[in-house]
């Protein structure tokens, strides 16, 4: 049975997160031995790990530059003896690598979900030798493993997996009665954006979308849901684009 460490920055209810914890729940238990680990803190996801059985660790990491977390991280590797690590999101990735390797970690998987246009060239050095010490690089989409391979990462190490979804039945939904709830007409056409509300989502591309959209389609309404750092601008760049009532942010 392999011993397995899912490592997170937190378990705070966003992408990556979520993902991981589909995982960390979904491998099968005969085969594997799942633990997680949050770099920081933890967060409202706890509750699914530890109602599934799975062992969560906090180990405290307070400053960007923490060697003391480093440290901490390293002795867990160290005591644990994982057979496999994954890291999840940049800080998990960088000190997870870096711990692994000198934890002697058999094999490390990194994962990327994104194409993380926030990161200068500090970051990007980072990303491109630390490849090194990684196994896989997994990213989500074809654009997320093109934008490392232009970092420099071996093409051996590179896979791409799209995200999953839990295997489970949605409930039964009246469409006439969701368009009701939010004062919508009730053969109006829907769309849905579900997502974090960050710069690499692009919300705001599609306000500007449905700005010229309004005039041709004039009955066409949008919910939004999701909650990040621009909602605030979203939200009045919608009032902007004279969106109110054709745009609900949930």
């Amino acid at each position: 049975m392999l011993k397995v460490l899912q490592l997170i920055p937190t378990l705070d209810r966003s992408g990556a997160e979520k993902q991981m914890v589909l995982l960390a729940r979904g491998l099968p238990r005969a085969r594997f031995r799942v633990e997680v680990a949050t770099l920081t803190r933890l967060g409202p996801l706890r509750v699914e790990l530890e109602e599934a059985g799975i062992p969560v660790t906090a180990l405290g990491k307070r400053f960007k530059l923490d060697p003391l977390a480093l440290a901490r991280l390293v002795q867990f590797l160290k005591t644990r003896q994982f057979d496999v690590v994954q890291t999840w999101i940049f800080a998990a990735n960088t000190y997870g690598r870096i711990a692994a390797r000198l934890a002697r970690v058999p094999i490390v998987i990194t994962t990327e979900m994104a194409v993380d246009l926030w990161k200068g060239r500090i970051e990007r050095s980072l990303d491109r030798r630390l490849a090194q010490w990684c196994d896989r690089l997994v990213g989500n989409s074809h654009a997320v493993v093109e934008y490392y391979r232009s970092l420099g990462v071996p093409e051996d190490r590179l896979t791409m997996i799209y995200s999953g979804i839990a295997e489970e039945e949605p409930p039964p939904v009246d469409p006439a009665a969701v368009r009701a709830e939010f004062g919508f007409a009730a053969e109006a056409p829907l769309a849905l954006f579900a997502g974090r509300l960050a710069e690499q989502k692009r919300v705001d591309d599609l306000l500007k979308a449905l700005d010229l959209l309004q005039h041709v389609q004039p009955d066409l309404r949008t919910l939004i849901a999701g909650d990040g750092p621009l909602r605030s601008t979203l939200e009045e760049n919608a009032r902007l684009y004279h969106l109110e009532g054709r745009v609900r942010f949930l």
